[in-house]
């Protein structure tokens, strides 16, 4: 277990109502367990490898990322030719290893969380603006791994999206135009000369919708 100069284990997040923590991606007994997880995987039929919460084993320190891409490095050489999608990982000590690279959060059934975004000032909540955002600012990834945004949401049921919010998603399959769609939800609501709106999915000129951000 990854521990701290005083031997206490680093806790590496919050979920599922109880503190994470982390295998030591520097130990090599650890890297060599991983190593053989993978090709148990691989030897039950499976070449699609999802790997998630990736930041931990980067965890602490500056020398965090020198570590975690020689232990990437050894996954990557275990993997093969399986496609591998980092999750929640180091965007850059992942490139040239990762086949695909998770660039946003959870989709959601909702525009935005407040009680992350804006009481807890945390802006890594699950929440359609949010994906639109993290998204955006990733999509130069493109040309160096595969991107997965996990943003689209089509339930019906249950869902607090409205039509306005949901049709936002629409064009992103299939027009690169689109990729430039929540361009303007970075800008802040109100003030003199703040966008107010977003383009229709019909292309450059078509009238926008009234969505304050």
């Amino acid at each position: 277990m990854l521990r701290d100069e005083e031997g206490r284990p680093v806790r590496a997040g919050f979920n599922w109502g109880k503190p994470l923590y982390a295998l030591d991606s520097g130990n090599q007994e650890v890297v060599e367990w991983v190593e053989g997880l993978v090709r148990k995987v691989l030897a039950w039929g499976y070449d699609y490898l999802k790997l998630d919460f990736l930041y931990a084993a980067a965890l602490p320190g500056a020398e965090g990322e020198a570590r975690y891409r020689m232990a990437m490095t050894r996954l990557r050489e275990a993997a093969k030719e399986a496609y591998l999608l980092f999750c929640g990982a180091p965007v850059l000590a992942s490139l040239g290893l990762a086949d695909g690279l998770r660039i946003g959060p959870d989709v959601a059934p909702y525009w935005d969380n407040e009680d992350r975004s804006f009481w807890l000032a945390d802006p890594t909540g699950p929440g359609l603006r949010n994906a639109f955002r993290s998204t955006l600012h990733r999509l130069w990834l493109m040309e160096n791994v595969h991107v997965d945004p996990d943003v689209v949401y089509f339930r019906t049921r249950f869902n607090l999206l409205s039509p306005e919010e949901m049709r936002l998603q629409e064009p992103w399959p299939t027009s690169p135009a689109s990729r430039l769609l929540p361009i303007r939800l970075m800008a802040p609501s109100g003030g003199e000369g703040a966008p107010r709106g977003l383009p229709r999915p019909g292309g450059p000129g078509a009238a926008p919708w009234p969505l304050p951000v």
